[in-house]
């Protein structure tokens, strides 16, 4: 039997680096643009005495910062497929190959003096280059995902397995398209649910047939065409795993699979090798004082700030709950924190009084326990903000999962508990993901990912994507 066409995923992979690539370029070009229209008219005259400039001199320095940008995001590997949840390591290259950009640029003014260049307009070119590059490749992230549903550049599979495993994994598929797969159908060895669909969610949830029975592979491959098969059943025997595979090469399929199984939580599974033995093991979080030391000092620092600076919005905000329901302004709540520890954690109140403390948090915002006031605050994040009174107290931390009341906790599952083993955060990759609006427990893969890989470059990261959410409910 012929096998199915597989669609030129290394050419669309090469034509999508490109665009990255020119998307950079253009974000130097345009911030420039702007910084060199703004020093010309007189716009910062009043905070910046103005030279005599060759306005031209500054395309060549914005030619130069743009091939730095290149060079270095390359380095980072800010160009290459990022399977990381929300592209976080995307966002951690391109922002160590800004932060480079920035270095080398103001060192090369300092060092060659005789280049007339003015580092207000150098220093603002790099500012607007920020920002254009993060929401550029924002926008680029969104354009390629609408492909990639419209199966473009896609790889088309069929998952054997129907259980926590295989669902977790369609899940992501659908969740995240940049990943370029496509989950068609699962396949199992069940003719019992020959039929049957599973919903994948939350989120974009997506239904998905079953196929009941390993035989019917061929009339699998010949209804819906698929690119490849993916085994994600961990306890399948060693003969089934062979023949299926056997089975799937000959009809032409690529084939994957789960190489865990239930000794080992896949969730909690770390993967390394030695030499070319790949070794599967359980994660551990190891943080060093370093990174402990640089992170508290983070958060008492922006803390303190933002309650100075925002003090009489919070007085002002304070007010208007008083005055538009009865009640007091402040929203107390105990949440199990760091290794279960019960805090008080603080919000603007949004509800009304005689509303359930510990209910389930309103899905919309027509619920009509929330009041006036309060679905501003909700809609703008801005009743979060008491919260940087635990972080300055050391109970939060500006990023982390989020705190889980305690009679949630008490039924944690042993990778649930996992969310104890870091503080939790006003923010984190949970908050800036499309599934926000689920429950806390239920999106346990952003919590994992973060506490395994965390890093202050990281909490950087999620903290600029905040700020991005926050502009967007303004």
């Amino acid at each position: 039997m012929s096998p199915p066409s597989v669609p030129t995923a290394r050419l669309f992979g090469f034509f999508v680096k490109l665009s990255v690539v020119a998307t950079d370029l253009l974000s130097v070009v345009l911030g420039f643009l702007v910084s060199i229209a703004l020093y010309q008219k007189g716009f910062l005259s009043e905070f910046w005495l103005r030279g005599r400039h060759d306005p031209t001199v500054y395309m060549y320095v914005a030619m130069g910062c743009g091939a730095t940008l290149v060079v270095s995001a390359s380095f980072y590997r800010a160009y290459e497929h990022d399977s990381s949840i929300l592209n976080v390591q995307e966002s951690m290259g391109v922002l160590k190959a800004l932060l480079v950009l920035v270095a080398g640029a103001f060192s090369v003014t300092f060092v060659a003096r005789e280049l007339a260049v003015s580092r207000l307009v150098l220093g603002l070119g790099l500012g607007a280059t920020f920002i254009l590059v993060f929401l550029f490749r924002s926008i680029h992230r969104r354009l390629l995902s609408s492909l990639h549903r419209r199966g473009l550049g896609v790889s088309n599979v069929v998952i054997y397995g129907m259980g926590d495993t295989a669902r977790t994994l369609a899940r992501r598929m659908v969740v995240s398209p940049r990943f370029g797969i496509r989950p068609l159908a699962f396949l199992v060895n069940q003719p019992s649910v020959t039929g049957k669909e599973i919903t994948v969610g939350p989120g974009r949830s997506v239904p998905l047939p079953v196929l009941g029975s390993r035989q019917i592979l061929q009339d699998c491959v010949q209804r819906f065409a698929p690119d490849g098969l993916i085994i994600a059943d961990p306890n399948l025997a060693l003969g089934e795993l062979q023949q299926l595979i056997s089975d799937a090469k000959g009809y032409g399929l690529f084939v994957k699979y789960v190489a865990i199984g239930d000794h080992v939580p896949f969730r909690l599974a770390s993967f390394e090798s030695i030499g070319n033995i790949p070794l599967v093991g359980e994660r551990e979080v190891h943080l060093s004082w370093a990174h402990a030391f640089v992170k508290r000092l983070l958060d008492i620092l922006i803390s303190a700030v933002v309650l100075i600076v925002m003090a009489l919005p919070l007085l002002i905000i304070s007010l208007l709950i008083r005055f538009t329901s009865n009640g007091p302004a402040l929203f107390r709540q105990d949440r199990a924190g760091y290794l279960g520890q019960k805090f008080t954690m603080y919000k603007f109140r949004t509800m009304y009084v005689d509303a359930p403390a510990y209910a389930l948090k309103p899905r919309s915002q027509g619920d009509p326990r929330i009041s006036p006031m309060g679905a501003f605050l909700r809609r703008t994040s801005l009743d979060e903000l008491p919260q940087f009174i635990n972080v300055f107290m050391g109970e939060m931390s500006l990023v982390g999962p989020r705190p889980e009341m305690p009679f949630i906790v008490q039924d944690y599952t042993v990778e649930h508990r996992e969310r104890l083993r870091v503080k939790p955060g006003i923010t984190g990759l949970w908050q800036i993901s499309a599934d926000r609006d689920h429950p806390i427990h239920e999106n346990i893969d952003y919590d994992l990912y973060y506490i395994y890989h965390q890093s202050v470059l990281m909490d950087l990261v999620i903290l600029v994507k905040t700020l991005f959410f926050a502009a967007r409910g303004l």
